[in-house]
């Protein structure tokens, strides 16, 4: 639940400023609020030595990535976020394949989180064929650059099996803005 959807009975009340009565509806919303508080995902060190995860996400006009952790908290398996970035995405990088964009959005990552990736295992979990793209031989052009980028890093694309995190990255996505100055190109088919 969005965080405007949860302060709705206050703004109700705050709305009507001349009849202010605090009732049972904004108890409920505060105590919710609370909860809800004390449970959000904090940023958080990795551990040495650990593995870290990758989770990407696209959208039409930005990529994101969030760098996260799986440790044991209190008796339970947690994925705590260290990192969160994004980037939108402008000019002829609207233009990229959903494949390209999902591989961008790695080599940003690792642009961006160079130190955690040159210091930590990394494990891409996707359900796109991300390591076919980077290990092929005949690749050219951009991918084989990006492919030479990463191969300093120790990075291992694996089979999506669970969302988990996954929804991190997708709610950065979601909520890049496009940049500002530029719009969506847009493209023309001529009829033959």
């Amino acid at each position: 639940m969005r965080s405007a959807e949860k302060s709705l009975p206050f703004f109700k009340v705050l709305k009507g400023s001349e009849n202010f009565h605090w009732g049972p509806e904004q108890d409920k919303a505060i105590e919710d609020l609370k909860q809800y508080l004390k449970n959000l995902a904090v940023m958080t060190g990795p551990s040495p030595g650990a593995e870290l995860l990758l989770y990407i996400a696209t959208s039409s006009s930005a990529v994101s990535a969030t760098l996260v952790e799986e440790r044991m908290v209190e008796d339970t398996l947690k994925q705590l976020p260290i990192y969160f970035v994004s980037e939108a995405l402008s000019g002829s990088k609207l233009l990229y394949s959903e494949m390209e964009k999902m591989a961008y959005a790695v080599v940003m990552a690792a642009r961006k989180l160079r130190h955690y990736f040159q210091s930590f295992k990394i494990k891409v979990p996707t359900s796109f064929p991300l390591r076919y793209m980077f290990e092929n031989r005949e690749a050219s052009g951009r991918i084989e650059k990006w492919a030479r980028q990463l191969a300093s890093h120790t990075i291992d694309i694996v089979p999506r099996s669970a969302i988990k995190s996954q929804v991190l990255a997708d709610f950065v996505a979601d909520w890049t803005p496009s940049a500002p100055s530029q719009s969506p190109p847009v493209i023309e088919a001529i009829g033959i």
